[in-house]
């Protein structure tokens, strides 16, 4: 027998292997929009999915099988952000309908209605114990609202001279930040209203923000193609993450602050190491722009929702 046969088959195949390319680490595919999903959320233990979507619906999810648990209807324009309680239980939704909708997530009722933006809510966030919203608008405002009363408690108002685009509230309720089409983001004081900080960095529109589980870094990313991790307390840029290829939609940061999370119109959605601005794991498997991404509270799952109607839940692989 000619031993140079199995060698080479082995080494054929070998090559064939090496040259194969990876699966990209799917855990779960969410399908039943029927137009772009513009924005997604996570529970915290990572047991639900939440997305909301320009067929003016959002849907609950069940994470490990992709059941569709709770579609909620009520909006009558597209749905620009999604938020979801730490619990699970309560279901936030903004539009460019111009209103908020607090909604019951086993139920699928609403609970309340925000109306007083004069133009569409483009983002919107939870506090931790899920008393208090905040919406951010097109109008040039972002309002903090009672949830059980629809009141408005905050308005903050008079710091940007375009667009609204993002919110995000820090875990102890103190501070308020806002991303805007003006390429800045400003950092809000929730008690006075006042401005603290302006975050100068960006040169195309903000499109996203997220504070850190302690408040201390808030992460923007905008159309510039990077995100930028900024320091809350004085403004200082940390470290700026450029590596995308196109416009960066939607960011979210762990809340020890160690990983910075972005999606992208190249179709792609990278993890982040936030100390030296290193890429860890690039998640590759969406047909259009990534719109919006989110992380688990124990950082193991990454959630991306995109352009081409779908959310995808990706395991994120094991630290060297």
């Amino acid at each position: 027998m000619n031993m140079l046969s199995p060698l080479l088959a082995f080494g054929l195949l070998m090559l064939a292997t090496a040259q194969a390319p990876a699966q990209p680490p799917i855990v779960q595919k969410f399908e039943g929009h029927t137009n772009v999903v513009r924005s997604v959320a996570l529970s915290r233990d990572g047991k639900l999915v939440l997305t909301g979507s320009d067929d003016n619906t959002a849907i609950l999810w069940e994470a490990a099988s992709g059941k569709n648990l709770q579609t909620f209807v009520g909006h009558n324009n597209p749905i620009f952000s999604v938020a979801l309680s730490r619990d699970g239980k309560l279901v936030l939704t903004g539009s460019l309908d111009h209103t908020a909708i607090l909604w019951e997530a086993a139920s699928g009722k609403e609970i309340q209605t925000f109306l007083g933006h004069t133009d569409a809510v483009c983002s919107v966030a939870l506090s931790r114990d899920g008393k208090h919203v905040l919406t951010g608008s097109s109008d040039l405002t972002a309002v903090l609202w009672d949830a059980a009363s629809g009141k408005k408690i905050q308005t903050f108002q008079g710091g940007h001279t375009r667009w609204i685009y993002a919110v995000a509230l820090s875990g102890d309720g103190k501070y308020v930040v806002t991303g805007s089409y003006d390429r800045t983001a400003i950092l809000w004081e929730v008690a006075s209203g006042k401005k603290l900080q302006t975050l100068n960095g960006h040169t195309n529109q903000i499109m996203s923000a997220a504070f850190s589980g302690d408040g201390k870094q808030v992460v923007t990313g905008a159309w510039d193609n990077t995100a930028i991790l900024w320091k809350t307390a004085t403004g200082k840029k940390l470290q700026t993450f450029a590596g995308h290829t196109n416009w960066v939609w939607g960011v979210a940061l762990s809340g020890d602050g160690k990983h910075v999370l972005t999606g992208s119109a190249d179709k792609t959605a990278i993890l982040w190491e936030a100390a030296s601005g290193k890429k860890i794991q690039t998640f590759e498997g969406h047909t259009g722009p990534v719109m919006s991404v989110a992380l688990s509270g124990d950082g193991k799952h990454v959630l991306t929702g995109s352009e081409d109607k779908t959310a995808i839940l990706w395991k994120v692989k094991a630290a060297r």
